[in-house]
């Protein structure tokens, strides 16, 4: 198999030089779909872990979201949370679904351990874990070194997601990958 410059390789058969380009867009593409989920999912965590430090601020932080005054502001950001996590977890899930025959399932599986794993992390932050024991390991299984400080720092889904990117390439280019 020939490699490409970022690493997906052609299939048995094809001649040096082609490449599964169409796996790289489908990657993207589903890659796109968790990572959105993802965000709009930190993003609640991080409310959600505001209030628990300073509910004024966090409830003033989120006034944008305020859009029925017949609500109380709280119910109304966490409705809105709520429907911005119900509409990017469909998106997700209808693009892994749409993905899966051409990615295999050993990536679309990666795709989706991922999403379940910082979405612990997620979980674990907003429950205030001191060492993220247990998501430290899922998060090595899955080929990504990282800390606990790590995690605890700003933008963790747009830094797991680059950094777990080769693992998703290496799946989907993978021999067993379906064209």
């Amino acid at each position: 198999m020939a490699a490409s410059p970022d690493g997906v390789k052609a299939a048995d058969g094809e001649p040096p030089g082609t490449y599964r380009l169409e796996s790289v867009g489908e990657l993207a593409e589903a890659e796109s779909a968790v990572s959105k989920f993802l965000e709009t999912r930190e993003d609640a965590v991080k409310f959600l872990i505001r209030m628990t430090v300073n509910p004024r601020d966090a409830l003033f932080s989120a006034g944008s979201m305020w859009m029925d005054e017949a609500r109380e502001p709280f119910d109304d950001v966490c409705a809105g949370y709520s429907a911005g996590l119900a509409q990017s977890l469909e998106k997700m899930m209808s693009s892994l679904a749409t993905v899966e025959g051409k990615l295999g399932p050993c990536t679309t599986n990666r795709l989706y351990a991922l999403a379940y794993t910082v979405g612990a992390v997620q979980n674990a932050l907003l429950g205030n874990d001191p060492d993220l024991v247990q998501e430290l390991s899922a998060l090595k299984q899955m080929g990504i070194s990282t800390t606990a400080q790590d995690l605890r720092a700003e933008g963790l889904t747009e830094r797991l997601m680059a950094r777990v990117h080769p693992f998703l390439v290496e799946a989907a280019s993978s021999p067993s990958a379906p064209n």
